[in-house]
C-alpha cells in the first residue's frame, strides 16, 4: 500500500456499506484543495470486505492482544531456529502453543466484531485465523494489522506460518562426542514418507477447499452489501414518491376533486 493522507486512515475503520460513500467524500475534499495526487490514491482504495474491516477494528478494540500476538510469532520463530541448531523441541512446542493461544484470543474477538455488525462471524473463523497466523511472522502484514490498514485478508504462508524459516531435520547426538546416528529401517522410512506425502495432499486439499469457501463467502458478503445498497436507494425513492401521492392527494381533495 502506498502513502495515503492521514484522513484516509478513518477509511478502514468505516464500516464497508459506507465505505464508498464516504472514500468518493473525502476523495471530492482532497481535490477541492488541490492535492489531486492524494485524491487519486484514496480513489484507488477498494471496498473492504467485512472480515477485513473487522479485523482492521483490532487495531483500536484490542492493542493489547495485537502486541502478544507479535511477540508469539517472535517467540515461535526464535523457539524454530533452536530446535534446528539441536536444542529441545520443548521450547518449539510451547510456543506453539503460545502462538495459537494469541491467535485463538483474537479470533473471537474479530468474529464478535462481525457478529456485533450483523454477519455471521463463525462463517469466517478459518480466514480470520489464517490472516492473523500469517501478521504474527510476516512483518509487513504485521505493520498493516497493528495499525488497522489491512486491505485485504492475507493469503496463507507456504512455511505454514512460521516466517520463512526452513523446514525442520531430524539432528542427531547433540553432545560433543561422536555418536553412531540411529534411525528408522528403509520400510519404515519408506512408511513415514507415505504417511508425510499422504498427510500433506490431505492438508493441501483441505486448504484449498477452506480457501475456496472463503472466496465464496466474501463474494456472498459483497452481494448482500450491494443489495443492502440498492434497497436503501429503493426505500428512499419509496418514501419520496409516497410523500409526493400525499401531497397530490391532497392537492386532489383542495380542490373538491
Amino acid at each position: 500500500m502506498g502513502t495515503l493522507p492521514e484522513a484516509a486512515i478513518a477509511l478502514f475503520r468505516t464500516p464497508p456499506d459506507r465505505f464508498v460513500a464516504d472514500r468518493d467524500a473525502l476523495v471530492k475534499e482532497l481535490r477541492a484543495d488541490g492535492r489531486d495526487d492524494d485524491a487519486a490514491a484514496v480513489k484507488a482504495l477498494r471496498k473492504p470486505t467485512a472480515t477485513v474491516w473487522a479485523l482492521n477494528q483490532l487495531a483500536d478494540r484490542q492493542p493489547d492482544a495485537l502486541a502478544a500476538l507479535f511477540e508469539a510469532g517472535r517467540a515461535l520463530r526464535a523457539a524454530q531456529s533452536e530446535a534446528i541448531a539441536g536444542s529441545s523441541s520443548a521450547a518449539l512446542v510451547e510456543a506453539g502453543a503460545g502462538r495459537r493461544a494469541a491467535v485463538g484470543r483474537l479470533t473471537a474477538a474479530t468474529i464478535a466484531i462481525l457478529d456485533e455488525s450483523g454477519h455471521r462471524g463463525a462463517a469466517q473463523t478459518d480466514a480470520i485465523a489464517q490472516a492473523l497466523e500469517a501478521a504474527s511472522v510476516d512483518a509487513d502484514i504485521g505493520a498493516e494489522l497493528s495499525a488497522g490498514t489491512l486491505e485485504k485478508l492475507p493469503t496463507a504462508a507456504s512455511d505454514m506460518g512460521l516466517g520463512g524459516m526452513p523446514a525442520m531435520t531430524a539432528l542427531p547426538g547433540g553432545g560433543d562426542t561422536a555418536a553412531e546416528p540411529s534411525g528408522p529401517s528403509r520400510a519404515e522410512a519408506a512408511r513415514l514418507r507415505r504417511d508425510r506425502d499422504a498427510a500433506r495432499t490431505n492438508a493441501g486439499r483441505r486448504r484449498a477447499s477452506a480457501d475456496r469457501l472463503a472466496k465464496q463467502i466474501a463474494e456472498h458478503e459483497a452481494t448482500v452489501d450491494r443489495l443492502r445498497a440498492e434497497h436503501a436507494e429503493a426505500e428512499s425513492a419509496a418514501l419520496e414518491a409516497e410523500t409526493e401521492a400525499e401531497r397530490a392527494a391532497r392537492a386532489a381533495e383542495d380542490a373538491g376533486v
